[in-house]
C-alpha cells in the first residue's frame, strides 16, 4: 500500500496536478473541488502506469441492507490490477471552519475511513484524502460582490484566530496511535487574476502492507 501512497503524494506534488487545479479554480470557483481533485489523480496515475494498473472514480460499488432495503455505495478512488482491487481511498473538501474549525471532525473520519468498507467481505478501505481550502473571507467577499457569485459560505473561510490546523493536528495524532495509522501532508497554491487560495493535503492510511 505505501507505493500506493507514495505515488499519491508525488502526483499532488507535480507542476501538471497543479497546473490543472489551478484551472479548476479558476473556472469553478464558486464550487468544491472535490471531484475536480479526485479526477486529476485518476488521470495522472493511469497515464504514468502502464494498462496492468489503473485508477478509478467510483469504484468499486457494493450493496448492502439497510433496514431491510438494498442500498448500493461506491468508493471515491482505487487502484485495481486485472479484477483485483489492490488500494481503495475516500477524499472529503472542506473549507477552514468547516466543523468547528474541525474540532467536530472525528466523527467525519470515523464515517468515512476507520468504519467504511468496500466490499462484501466487509473490509476497510485503505485510505482517506482530507483536502482544506484555505480562502482569505474578504477577499472572497469581494469576488462574490464583483461577480455576483455567491454559492461558496464566507462563513466556511478563513478568519482569525486560526486554530483549524492545530484542532486538526491533534485529531490525526490521536488516530494515528489509536488505530495504528499513518499520515503524510502537502500543500500548494491556486490562484487566478481575482481569487487565490490555499490547499492541504492531508493523506491518511492503515499502517500495514497489502
Amino acid at each position: 500500500m505505501k507505493k500506493y501512497i507514495k505515488e499519491i503524494v508525488e502526483i499532488i506534488k507535480t507542476d501538471e496536478f497543479q497546473r490543472n487545479i489551478s484551472s479548476d479554480f479558476y473556472n469553478f470557483p464558486n464550487q468544491k473541488l472535490e471531484f475536480h481533485l479526485r479526477n486529476n489523480l485518476v488521470r495522472i496515475f493511469n497515464s504514468n502506469n502502464d494498462s496492468k494498473e489503473r485508477a478509478f472514480a467510483e469504484h468499486p460499488r457494493y450493496s448492502y441492507k439497510l433496514n431491510s432495503k438494498n442500498k448500493r455505495v461506491s468508493i471515491d478512488f482505487s487502484i485495481c490490477k486485472g479484477k483485483d482491487v489492490k488500494f481503495t481511498m475516500e477524499l472529503k473538501y472542506n473549507f477552514t471552519n468547516d466543523n468547528s474549525q474541525f474540532k467536530k471532525y472525528a466523527s467525519v473520519i470515523e464515517r468515512n475511513f476507520l468504519n467504511r468498507i468496500w466490499n462484501d467481505k466487509k473490509e476497510n478501505i485503505h485510505a482517506f484524502l482530507l483536502i482544506v481550502c484555505e480562502i482569505d473571507r474578504t477577499e472572497l467577499a469581494k469576488f462574490q460582490d464583483f461577480w455576483k457569485v455567491n454559492d461558496m459560505n464566507q462563513y466556511q473561510t478563513r478568519k482569525k484566530p486560526e486554530i483549524w490546523k492545530q484542532n486538526i493536528e491533534d485529531m490525526f495524532d490521536l488516530i494515528k496511535i489509536e488505530h495504528n495509522c499513518l499520515l503524510e501532508k502537502v500543500s500548494n497554491e491556486v490562484k487566478n487574476e481575482d481569487l487565490k487560495a490555499n490547499l492541504y493535503y492531508y493523506l491518511l492510511y492503515k499502517n500495514k502492507e497489502l
